[in-house]
């Protein structure tokens, strides 16, 4: 049995996924012609806007599954976004976005 299903999926805008606890949503962005992962971000449920903090381990994860829906789109480093929130800094949680 798949960690996740696809709710939403567009494939030039990118995908909104559940997994067991929580949704993501991963965003996509065209250069140069090619797709690839710009963000990766989590929330409480699909149908509301409640951001939750994600691992960047969950934010591979998910985005490792989408590569096996969509292998054409291409993932680069992902580095952490969001929450400039003094108890997050140092840690690994926030939402993801790549270099």
């Amino acid at each position: 049995m798949n960690e996740y299903k696809i709710v939403i999926q567009e494939k030039e805008h990118g995908y909104v996924v559940e997994g067991k606890d929580i949704c993501f949503e991963v965003a996509i962005s065209s250069k140069g012609g090619r797709r690839q992962i710009s963000s990766v971000s989590g929330y409480a449920n699909a149908d509301d806007d409640d951001a939750v903090d994600i691992s960047r381990d969950d934010a591979l994860k998910v985005t490792k599954f989408i590569q096996q829906l969509d292998p054409d789109l291409i993932l680069n480093e992902l580095v952490r976004g969001g929450w400039n929130q003094t108890e997050n800094e140092g840690s690994e949680l926030g939402w993801w976005q790549t270099a």
